[in-house]
C-alpha cells in the first residue's frame, strides 16, 4: 500500500479565528451550525487548513456593482432653460440670488433665511 505523505494544517479555535479575522464564539457558532467541520482529538476541536479555505471559498460573495449615474436634467430641459426668453428666465445674477437668500425684518434688519 502506499502511502500518502500529504500533512494536514490543524488549527485551534484560537487560531483559526485569528487567521479568518472572527471572534472564537463566532467560529464556535459557525462550527455549531454546521457550517465549518471540525476534528475531534481527545476534548479539543481541530479545524483542518482546507476546511476554512473551503468555507471561505463558499461564502465569498463577488459582485458587480450598478452603480449608475443620472442626471438632474435632461439635455432637452437644460437646453429650453437656457434659450427661453429673459423674461421668462429665472435670473442667475448674483445680486438677485442673493435677494432671495437675505430677507429684511420690520425694521429692516437684514434677516438670513434658515
Amino acid at each position: 500500500m502506499e502511502e500518502n505523505n500529504v500533512e494536514i494544517k490543524l488549527y485551534s479555535i484560537s487560531a483559526a479565528a485569528k487567521s479568518m479575522c472572527i471572534s472564537r464564539d463566532a467560529l464556535r457558532n459557525l462550527i455549531n451550525d454546521g457550517k465549518i467541520g471540525y476534528i475531534q482529538i481527545l476534548k479539543n476541536k481541530k479545524i483542518p487548513h482546507q476546511e476554512l479555505l473551503r468555507f471561505q471559498k463558499e461564502n465569498t460573495i463577488v459582485s458587480k456593482s450598478m452603480h449608475t449615474t443620472k442626471a438632474l436634467l435632461t439635455t432637452t430641459e437644460i437646453n429650453n432653460f437656457f434659450n427661453t426668453s429673459k423674461g421668462s428666465c429665472k435670473s442667475l445674477k448674483g445680486e438677485t440670488l442673493l435677494q432671495n437668500i437675505i430677507r429684511k425684518d420690520e425694521n429692516g434688519n437684514s434677516k438670513t433665511k434658515r
